[in-house]
């Protein structure tokens, strides 16, 4: 029970670290490449929108020209995470409201093919940031990455 109610308010948190931290940023030269990725800011605005599809699009866009970036298959299984949790009602305030359904009484079934797709994203993810810590232990974006993506992991809903 407590396990579903962590996942439920938790995969929001996610999704919204993710959109902040790629905003946040301050300016500057030194600036990782990912601040400046505008691909990834567009998807992230279209899943506050509810367009996941449209989302994964502009992930798939900087996937492409950064193929061995991490924060690309990130964004993409955060897309999922946020599919799932709006699939489920979470992102609503009725679902607040709803003692039974908040506190895990009623029992959540993720969609298979979210579900499916969320976790292969978030492999791809794992994988593309550990080759990457192993040439560089410091590289920033293989380390939020690799927080996001265990992060989303311990929340997806079971």
């Amino acid at each position: 029970m407590a396990a579903r109610q962590r996942s439920s308010c938790g995969c929001c948190f996610q999704v919204a670290v993710v959109a902040l931290a790629l905003q946040a940023a301050p300016t500057g030269s030194s600036q990782p490449e990912v601040l400046k990725a505008s691909e990834l800011d567009a998807g992230f605005h279209l899943l506050y929108e509810l367009k996941p599809e449209e989302a994964r699009a502009q992930f798939a866009v900087w996937q492409a020209s950064h193929p061995e970036d991490p924060l690309g298959s990130a964004s993409e299984a955060a897309s999922y995470l946020f599919e799932e949790c709006y699939r489920q009602g979470v992102l609503t305030s009725d679902y607040f409201l709803d003692n039974e359904r908040f506190l895990g009484k009623i029992a959540i079934t993720p969609d298979s093919h979210i579900r499916s797709a969320f976790f292969a994203a978030d492999l791809r993810a794992q994988e593309l940031a550990r080759f990457r810590l192993e040439t560089d232990p410091d590289d920033v974006n293989a380390l939020f990455a690799m927080t996001l993506s265990l992060g989303m992991q311990a929340d997806y809903p079971v």
